[in-house]
C-alpha cells in the first residue's frame, strides 16, 4: 500500500514538473516572438534583448527537470528500498514467530506422545529421613501405573540402589535408602515385570547427581537496598542495608533438624559480625549496617544453619573483593560441614 502511494505521488509530481517546464518554455517563446515583432515594426533596434532565446530556455528547463528527476529518483529509490527492507524484516519476524510456534507445538506433541507411551499416570518422590551418623537418606517413591497385572513386580532403581514397590490403593510405594553425599550418574528407572515380560522407563525430572544435591537447597536470603562504600584506608568498607531470611530452602525430614541460624559477615576465617535468625519463624530482617575491615583479600556474607547433628550448612549471598573493589552477589552455593568442620558436601564455587 505504501509503495502504491509513493508511486502515485511520483506520477503527480512528474506531471506537475512537466506542466511547469512546458509553461516556462511556452512563455519564453511568446515573449521572444513579441520581441521579434517589435523589431520588425521598428519599435526596437537590433535583435539583442534581455529575453532569453526559447531554445536556450528549453535546454535549461530540461536540465533542471533532469536534475530534479535524478534527485527524486534517488529519494524514491531509498524510500522504496526502506519499505522493502521493512517488509523483509516483518516477514522474517513473522517467519521466526511461526517457527517458534511450530517448535512449541512440536515440543507439546512430543510431550504428549511421551505421556501417551509412558507406563505411568504419575510419579513422584519425597525425602523421608536422614541418618546423620551413617550419612544416609531414605527416599520414598510413589508411582501410579496406567495398566498393570495384579501379579506384576514393580521396582525402582537409582544407580546402585533399588526398592521393591508395594501397592497401596492404586499407588505403588517404596522407600530407598541411599548414601546422602554419593553422586549417581544415572536417572531413576522403574521396572514392571509380569512373568517373562519386562518393561522399563526412566523417571525423568526426578533425582539427579546426589541426594544432597536435591535436598540441600539454597536457603532463601534476600539482600537488597544495600550500599557498599569504600573508606579512605582502602582496606575497609561501610555497608548500609539489611538482609531478610525467609526460613526456606530445607524441607523438614526425620533425623535432621535445624536448631539455630545466623547471618555472618567474615573475612577469611575471621568473623566480623554474627546476627542470629529465627529458624522457627517465617521471616527475619537483619540490619547489616556498619564498618568492616578486610583481614584477607575478600569478605563474604552468608547464612549459616546448625543442625542437631552438629552439621553446619553455609550459603553465601554476597562477596566483596578487596582487589578491584568489587561487590558480587552469590546465588546457589551451599556447603555442608560436619561438627569437626570437615567438608561433607559442596555445590562448588567459582572462587
Amino acid at each position: 500500500m505504501r509503495i502504491r502511494v509513493i508511486a502515485f505521488g511520483m506520477i503527480i509530481f512528474i506531471a506537475v514538473i512537466a506542466l511547469v517546464a512546458l509553461g516556462i518554455i511556452l512563455l519564453a517563446r511568446i515573449l521572444y516572438r513579441r520581441h521579434l515583432d517589435r523589431v520588425v515594426a521598428g519599435k526596437e533596434r537590433g535583435v539583442h534583448t534581455n529575453r532569453v532565446e526559447p531554445n536556450s530556455v528549453a535546454k535549461i528547463v530540461f536540465a533542471v527537470a533532469a536534475a530534479i528527476w535524478m534527485v527524486l529518483s534517488v529519494v524514491c529509490l531509498s524510500i522504496y528500498l526502506s519499505v522493502i527492507n521493512t517488509r523483509i524484516e516483518d516477514m522474517k519476524n513473522d517467519l521466526s514467530n511461526q517457527i517458534s510456534m511450530m517448535d512449541g507445538s512440536i515440543a507439546m506433541l512430543r510431550e504428549e506422545l511421551k505421556e501417551a507411551k509412558s507406563m505411568l499416570s504419575s510419579s513422584e518422590y519425597e525425602f523421608k529421613a536422614i541418618d546423620a551418623e551413617k550419612k544416609t537418606m531414605d527416599i520414598e517413591f510413589r508411582v501410579v501405573p496406567k495398566k498393570i497385572d495384579a501379579n506384576a513386580t514393580v521396582t525402582v532403581s537409582w544407580g546402585p540402589y533399588s526398592t521393591e514397590m508395594k501397592q497401596v490403593g492404586g499407588t505403588y510405594r517404596g522407600t530407598m535408602t541411599t548414601e546422602l553425599f554419593k553422586r549417581v550418574s544415572e536417572d531413576p528407572v522403574i521396572t514392571i515385570q509380569s512373568g517373562d515380560v519386562k518393561e522399563t522407563e526412566i523417571l525423568q525430572g526426578t533425582l539427579s547427581n546426589s541426594p544432597a544435591d536435591n535436598y540441600f537447597r539454597d536457603p532463601y536470603v534476600w539482600y537488597d537496598d544495600r550500599r557498599v562504600t569504600w573508606l579512605e584506608s582502602g582496606t575497609a568498607v561501610q555497608i548500609d542495608g539489611h538482609a531478610e531470611y525467609f526460613n526456606k530452602g530445607l524441607l523438614p525430614v526425620e533425623g535432621l533438624k535445624i536448631t539455630s541460624g545466623a547471618i555472618v559477615i567474615r573475612s577469611g576465617s575471621t568473623e566480623l559480625k554474627r546476627v542470629p535468625v529465627d529458624v522457627n519463624g517465617t521471616e527475619t530482617i537483619i540490619d547489616l549496617s556498619g564498618e568492616y575491615s578486610f583481614v584477607t583479600d575478600s569478605m563474604e556474607m552468608l547464612i549459616e544453619l546448625t543442625t542437631d547433628a552438629g552439621w553446619k550448612i553455609e550459603s553465601p549471598f554476597e562477596r566483596i573483593e578487596l582487589d578491584g573493589r568489587n561487590s558480587v552477589a552469590q546465588i546457589g552455593y551451599v556447603e555442608v560441614l560436619d561438627k569437626d568442620g570437615k567438608l561433607l558436601f559442596s555445590t562448588g564455587r567459582d572462587y
